[in-house]
């Protein structure tokens, strides 16, 4: 059995505050923070096993929604598990077919 889930991370509003050296692309892919109506935070998505192992996470900047990151983390399971638990969140046509394949 693979859960599937993801969830925020809140930040200090000074942790977007360090040298801007780079352009805001790349510095958002290093630091995959980003502004949401709560503020700045990072999106966390990580799949697991029955037994609280994690196997895989993605991540990706605040108001980032978690089911563009779920095919990075199928990906980084060794076998197809038998059931697949996950919120209504990555209810889509798209990823059931990316399962079932």
């Amino acid at each position: 059995m693979t859960f599937l889930d993801g969830t925020n991370i809140r930040t200090h509003h000074k942790a977007a505050g360090a040298q801007k050296r780079a352009s805001f692309e790349e510095r958002d892919h290093r630091e995959a923070l980003g502004r949401s109506r709560g503020g700045y935070g990072t999106k966390v998505c990580v799949i697991a096993d029955g037994h609280e192992k994690a196997f895989g996470f993605a991540l990706a900047p605040g108001q980032a929604h978690e089911l563009p990151l779920a095919p990075a983390t199928l990906d980084s399971l060794s076998a197809i598990p038998l059931w697949g638990v996950a919120d209504k969140g990555y209810a889509s046509n798209a990823f059931r077919e990316r399962i079932w394949t």
